[in-house]
């Protein structure tokens, strides 16, 4: 299935899992990538306003495979200040090999990189409104330019909106 608007829950994997799906499509950031729960299946969203290079860009996207993250896509949380994942694969990090970038959607994010755990953790400046928002990491390789993305999506709870998930 594929979810509308690339919106899902905790509650609503369950709920399509129970109904016998084999899995569904997010709109989350980043390419797929063996081992990727099929129950998060990545697409890449083409906006109106991107450019031929943009598309090309958004076409190019290598996978970044992450675990561990907090919150767990598709979690409904009653506040995020922070949150974190483990970057399996990326052992040899440097600051001169790569560029390191961690964004919520709409906030200013501050975050740090252990080496020895591989766990990227980030802070947000200011609450978050009910509604869904994204996390993306991405990962530049400064020798060869490819970048990899791994986003996923969570969930800020309101109480208008508590039953409906």
């Amino acid at each position: 299935m594929v979810w509308p608007y690339g919106v899902y829950t905790d509650r609503s994997l369950l709920v399509a899992k129970e109904a016998g799906f084999a899995g569904a499509m997010t709109v989350d950031g980043g390419s797929n990538y063996q081992g990727l729960s099929p129950w998060q299946i990545k697409r890449q969203v083409i906006y109106s306003s991107d450019d031929m290079n943009k598309f090309l860009i958004r076409c190019g996207m290598a996978a970044l495979p992450v675990s561990q993250q907090y919150p767990a896509p598709g979690q409904v949380v009653e506040q995020l200040a922070t949150f974190s994942c483990v970057i399996d694969g990326l052992s040899d990090y440097s600051t001169e090999k790569y560029v390191l970038n961690a964004k919520a959607t709409g906030k200013k994010v501050s975050f740090n990189f252990n080496n020895a755990t591989r766990t990227l953790s980030a802070s947000v400046n200011q609450p978050f409104s009910a509604g869904n928002y994204f996390i993306d990491v991405y990962l530049r390789d400064k020798k060869t330019g490819v970048t990899a993305q791994h986003g996923w999506l969570f969930n800020i709870a309101g109480t208008a909106d508590k039953a409906s998930y």
